[in-house]
């Protein structure tokens, strides 16, 4: 159950929103978004890599083999690019380079199963004979993972969805995020969807009005200048990189969409504060002018 905690009266402002990390269930996640319209906000990056890595990590550490040998972390690094599966090898730091030991490696194919590309048979001499045994628990391990939506990708998530709901930053790390009043609601119903998933996410909103007394206020101004100030710097430094290069119709849209939306959201929070960002707006108008005129100042160079 998500927390909610209403400080000073209604609220009616917004909330600090943050959480306790977790797992989710892929498949409530998704439920949970596409039910609130969301779902192009399902993780697109594949678990598979996740999962693969996950299952080889488990069986080092439950392999009783003492692989971790006079301080010689196990290496676990993904195979060829066209390839989907991991290595693991014993690295043994030295002077002018590393030596690695190479312990043994897993594929996995399209239909979820595991299989033992290759093995150092001197390290695990008793498994000998009993490969398919490994193969199948591993098997068994990696299509259970591929239920799970990792931690990481989970913040990545919430993270998108507070931003696409006029959301703001206040701090990077521990995501504390500012949400305007208009969006708890919606935003809280959806948490609560999320979190059948989990036993250990827990979302949590302070709702409070917003003061200019208070520090909460402070940063929530600072916040969406420093957004908007980065998302122009961004665009200015991509345009400069791209020099005498000239845009695509869809790359100049793209562009001016995201500008228009900024510009749009830096009102919304003027209307919030009680402020305004002349200098925001003007770095935002900056921006658009150098995507209009890029290709006309590239044809020139």
């Amino acid at each position: 159950m998500n927390r909610v905690i209403e400080v000073d009266g209604t609220g009616g402002d917004g909330a600090m929103v943050f959480w306790d990390a977790g797992p989710v269930k892929a498949s409530v996640l998704k439920d949970a978004l596409d039910g609130a319209g969301l779902g192009g906000f399902y993780p697109s990056t594949s678990r598979q890599q996740w999962a693969i890595k996950e299952v080889l990590s488990d069986f080092c550490s439950a392999s009783n083999l003492k692989l971790k040998q006079h301080g010689n972390p196990v290496k676990i690094s993904p195979l060829r690019t066209d390839v989907r599966g991991v290595e693991a090898v014993r690295q043994t730091k030295g002077e002018s380079h590393n030596q690695h030991d190479f312990l043994l490696s897993i594929t996995v194919n399209d239909h979820g199963d595991v299989r033992i590309a290759e093995i150092n048979k001197d390290c695990f001499s008793m498994l000998v004979g009993r490969y398919h045994l490994v193969e199948q628990a591993m098997t068994n391990s990696y299509r259970a993972k591929m239920e799970i939506m990792p931690t990481t990708m989970v913040s990545t998530c919430i993270n998108n969805v507070l931003g696409s709901m006029g959301g703001t930053l206040c701090k990077q790390d521990g995501g504390l995020w500012f949400l305007p009043g208009d969006q708890i609601g919606f935003f809280e119903a959806l948490a609560a969807e999320i979190m059948q998933g989990s036993s250990q996410l827990v979302v949590s909103s302070i709702k409070f009005p917003l003061k200019p007394t208070e520090s909460s206020y402070r940063m929530v101004l600072a916040s969406i200048r420093r957004e908007a100030l980065a998302v122009t710097k961004t665009m200015n430094d991509a345009l400069a990189d791209l020099a005498g290069s000239e845009l695509r119709n869809d790359g100049i849209s793209t562009r001016l969409r995201v500008l228009s939306e900024l510009k749009n959201k830096v009102k919304l929070y003027e209307d919030l504060l009680g402020v305004t960002m002349t200098d925001v707006h003007q770095a935002v108008d900056d921006s658009a002018n150098a995507v209009t005129t890029h290709n006309v100042l590239a044809a020139c160079v």
